[in-house]
């Protein structure tokens, strides 16, 4: 991982690892489809429901890639 992948990362982590974080990335789980089928006979329904649910999958991902500050700590004194 590049420095600059690893502090978007981290800025991922910082941003959604509180309290209201949780409640924000909850509700994007929701309102992106996460929870439920995309499908949709409206092929433009269909691709919106898709980038929505991209969208949160890119989260998801910056988010398991978010290194916590003792690791980052870690990796200084190295």
């Amino acid at each position: 991982m590049t420095p600059e992948e690893r502090r978007l990362a981290i800025a991922y982590g910082n941003t959604f690892g509180t309290e209201q974080g949780a409640i924000t990335l909850d509700d994007l789980r929701r309102r992106c489809y996460m929870d439920r089928p995309i499908m949709s006979s409206d092929l433009a329904e269909l691709a919106a429901r898709e980038g929505a649910r991209c969208v949160y999958l890119y989260i998801a991902g910056q988010l398991a890639k978010a290194v916590s500050p003792d690791e980052t700590q870690e990796e200084a004194e190295h």
